[in-house]
């Protein structure tokens, strides 16, 4: 990435840009989508992040550096993403990285950005989601959207010098306490969800690992939870990321004596 970029033209042309790039994202079902400024950020994840970009050589003052932030709602991405034309070890990061970089070189009157994920981005997508707008903590253990609810995740966050319209986000509340409902905590088999904070992994772990489990490639208490529900993800898709998180599990339960697996905060 070069060092000191040029920064997009005035305000009117940057807007236009801003909507072409969404909506090229939109039609391969990538339509979450928001632009943060570093500095906005809570001190510790801004500095968490500019540490991640001085690691990768982006040296740049924290006020120029704007975040990218881009996720799934629904499974309409995964028509093509598991299409069998990005047959790899992880078809949904290929797909994301490949497509997203194509439309943003497109758009983008300055070609050199920064992909910080996928990848080991050293920083919690959570926390970014958070400030993004993009969901809050559910009694899942995932985020959660008031209208997409926990059928979304975090798949691309690019770094860039960019003078792009910063994303004017709302505070979400907390939806899992205001649901009147609990069809989660109804369905879960092993009482697994909880208030925020209050998952309980290990449980949950533990009953995805026994023999003709129904949550082995599914998790029914997502399932049941009523918010979002026209976005939720086809079987194959579930079957796929479901698939990949219970070989990790299993592959830690073989190899490791600590008491609960890292979990990954991008969940899908």
């Amino acid at each position: 990435m070069n060092k000191h970029p040029k920064v997009n033209p005035p305000q009117t042309d940057a807007r236009q840009v801003d909507e072409r790039v969404r909506a090229d994202l939109e039609s391969i079902g990538l339509g979450a989508v928001s632009l943060v400024a570093l500095d906005q950020l809570d001190a510790s994840l801004s500095q968490q992040i500019l540490n991640t970009l001085h690691g990768k050589g982006l040296d740049e003052p924290l006020d120029r550096i704007r975040l990218l932030l881009i996720g799934n709602t629904g499974g309409d991405f995964w028509r093509e993403a598991g299409s069998g034309a990005y047959s790899t070890a992880d078809p949904i990061d290929d797909f994301s990285t490949t497509r997203v970089t194509e439309i943003v070189s497109r758009h983008l009157e300055e070609k050199d950005f920064l992909i910080l994920y996928p990848g080991d981005c050293g920083f919690s997508l959570q926390r970014l989601g958070l400030a993004a707008g993009f969901g809050v903590p559910s009694w899942l253990g995932i985020d959660i959207h008031p209208e997409f609810g926990t059928w979304f995740a975090y798949r691309v966050v690019i770094a860039m010098v960019q003078d792009l319209p910063i994303t004017s986000t709302a505070k979400l509340g907390d939806i899992c306490a205001n649901c009147r409902g609990h069809e989660c905590l109804m369905a879960c088999p092993v009482d697994a969800p909880g208030e925020v904070g209050h998952f309980d992994l290990n449980a949950c772990v533990d009953f995805r690992l026994t023999d003709d489990s129904p949550c082995a490639l599914t998790c029914v208490a997502r399932e049941n939870c009523p918010v979002g529900q026209e976005f939720r993800y086809g079987a194959d898709l579930l079957a796929h990321v479901y698939g990949r998180s219970l070989g990790s599990i299993r592959r830690w339960r073989a190899a490791s004596q600590v008491t609960e697996p890292t979990r990954d905060d991008s969940a899908d």
